[in-house]
């Protein structure tokens, strides 16, 4: 099995079995970006990679055609991950660590010589940013002495690896978004990924340094599972969502779980989840169809253009008119 340690772009298209051929890569004194076009051979979308002496960045917004397996050793690196559309499992030895997929933010450390083993799901989007730094870089570029639980010297010498979830909150999601969705000239687009890049840690860390994560409280592997499918029907479902009752019923939880546990297992309620979804949602169909606005609105479940219109400008700071004529005005530089 193939084995990932943070290497170059090649090692990266190596791991996950992709055709090299179509890789453009930027390289630029000690930094490396490359970004590649997933073929229909091996599925749809992009997938970016930058390469520096102390930061390590995936940006990945695409959809694998078949399920990938590769091994990984984070070597030193301490490795943060944000977006809600994760569908990558890792295991360390035998046991999942279920709290990776289940958190759309956090940061796991891992002992140098520690081997896990992911799995990228199949014909599912993955829409997130792993972002793997030095654990010395942080408080040397950033000024912030890091809490106990995620001072290197202290886990290096646990036993295998710990993950620690950060709140994913509006700055947060919105910065992520920006940095997966917008489309920049080449030449500026490495600066743009390593400059968000450090705002989410910036973000992440005042999280970690204000309020030290506690260990959530313990919920069933039943009711996860429960859980996870609400979050699957509600994916499915944007322009229709059940309430919550309803959405209890139908996962077999009563609704004080469900209302708590999504909080808890994706950083935000039910309800802001399915805005997120909504408008991602019609952020693509404006920058990549033809739709009219009043459509994208129903699709999206907005009776009403003017309603939708009002909550997209509130969500990224752009009216939906303006949004497309920035999307294809960058499509058309690049």
């Amino acid at each position: 099995m193939a084995r990932f340690t943070w290497g170059r772009f090649s090692q990266l298209a190596e791991v996950l079995g992709l055709n090299e051929t179509g890789v453009v890569v930027d390289r630029r004194r000690n930094a490396e970006f490359g970004t590649l076009d997933l073929g229909a051979d091996a599925g749809q979308g992009t997938l970016e990679y930058l390469h520096t002496p102390d930061m390590r960045v995936v940006v990945s917004h695409c959809t694998f055609g078949t399920g990938r397996r590769y091994e990984i050793a984070d070597d030193g690196f301490i490795r943060f991950h944000f977006g809600s559309e994760l569908s990558v499992q890792t295991w360390l030895r035998d046991d999942p660590f279920g709290d990776i997929a289940d958190s759309p933010a956090g940061v796991l450390i891992a002992r140098p010589d520690q081997v896990m083993q992911e799995c990228i799901a199949a014909q599912k989007r993955q829409s997130f940013i792993s972002i793997a730094v030095r654990p010395e870089w942080l408080p040397a570029q950033f000024g912030v002495q890091l809490p106990d639980q995620l001072r290197w010297e202290e886990a290096a010498h646990t036993p295998g690896a710990h993950h620690h979830p950060v709140r994913y909150g509006p700055e947060l999601r919105q910065t992520a978004s920006e940095l997966i969705a917008r489309r920049l000239p080449w030449e500026l687009r490495s600066a743009f990924v390593a400059i968000k890049a450090q705002e989410m840690l910036i973000l992440a860390l005042g999280d970690l340094v204000s309020a030290p994560q506690q260990r959530p409280g313990r919920m069933s592997e039943r009711d996860r599972a429960a859980i996870r499918s609400a979050r699957e029907i509600l994916t499915r479902s944007i322009a229709a969502a059940p309430d919550i009752p309803r959405l209890s019923r139908r996962v077999g939880i009563n609704r004080t779980k469900l209302f708590y546990g999504f909080k808890q297992m994706y950083g935000m309620s039910v309800t802001a989840f399915m805005h997120g979804q909504r408008m991602d949602e019609a952020h693509r169909l404006l920058v990549d169809t033809d739709m009219s606005i009043s459509s994208i609105a129903t699709a999206v479940g907005y009776r009403h253009a003017c309603n939708f219109s009002t909550r997209f400008k509130a969500h990224f700071d752009c009216s939906p008119g303006d949004c497309r004529a920035r999307g294809r005005g960058q499509s058309g530089q690049s």
